[in-house]
């Protein structure tokens, strides 16, 4: 009877399994033909010094279709552009190699790269392809405003454009995926598979549902580096999409004050 109970509880899984890819496959198919997108984002790992490196591939080409975020995401993430991270690598190289009279020691440091969540705040929601929040806006320092005015980046967009100008994303409910993070923590532990991706846990989420601020001070002070505004590099990313997305073409929004000229100075945009 027991062995009978047990082939039904996996036989029952199983098609569980089957019906969620189905039902998922039919409410995000693109009948489009799909390209490569040069998009990831890069994660450093939970470990002291960073040992690990985790790669979460699709968060930013997800935003850019329109996929919805896990709502309703008010907390703040630290991310990075590449181009901004190699340049503080090369600027501190170049520090090292040819020292300057009566510059800071800059050797046997750690250096938070990553956007300045004080000077230019946004919220994982936003990064997510929702409506960029008035708070946000207002609470940018004025270097930062400088910057985004310099590309091309003016004014607020309307308020179904997000920050990659393309009509913003909705959200699933926290409660929704919490409660899918348990079943599939429980499938993977008693039956050795999962309904979708392993990583969906729920203390996974309990670290995604925090907030992560970092301090660039140092970074700013010794260096002498500084992150490209939050806004400028969406705004490339969405540009950078209408050559590789079909579904980013059909959602982009070119209003009048639109990133424009945050296109200028060439190469990939990518978020790290």
């Amino acid at each position: 009877m027991d062995t009978l109970v047990t082939v039904c509880a996996i036989i029952g899984a199983i098609a569980i399994k089957v019906l969620f890819f189905f039902l998922y496959a039919r409410l995000s198919a693109d009948k489009a033909p799909k390209k490569a997108v040069p998009y990831e984002v890069v994660q450093k790992g939970d470990e002291p010094g960073g040992k690990q490196i985790k790669r979460i591939l699709g968060i930013a080409s997800s935003a850019l279709e329109g996929k919805p975020f896990i709502a309703p995401g008010h907390v703040r993430v630290p991310f990075v552009w590449v181009e901004d991270a190699a340049r503080a690598h090369v600027d501190a190289v170049e520090q090292l190699l040819f020292p300057q009279p009566g510059a800071p020691r800059i050797h046997g440091r750690a250096y938070h790269l990553c956007h300045d969540p004080v000077r230019d705040p946004f919220l994982y929601r936003e990064f997510g392809g929702a409506a960029l929040l008035q708070a946000s806006l207002d609470a940018k320092h004025e270097a930062v405003r400088a910057a985004e005015e310099a590309a091309g980046v003016r004014g607020p967009p309307p308020p179904t454009v997000n920050a990659y100008n393309m009509k913003i994303n909705g959200g699933i409910s926290y409660g929704i995926i919490r409660r899918l993070a348990l079943v599939n923590y429980w499938l993977g532990q008693r039956l050795g598979f999962t309904l979708i991706d392993a990583t969906l846990t729920p203390v996974a989420l309990r670290y995604a549902a925090n907030h992560w601020p970092c301090d660039v001070a140092d970074a700013r002070r010794l260096l002498g580096w500084e992150a490209t505004p939050w806004r400028v590099v969406a705004a490339r990313l969405g540009e950078e999409a209408l050559e590789t997305m079909p579904s980013a073409r059909r959602r982009y929004v070119a209003w009048p004050a639109g990133g424009s000229g945050a296109g200028a100075g060439g190469g990939k945009a990518k978020v790290a």
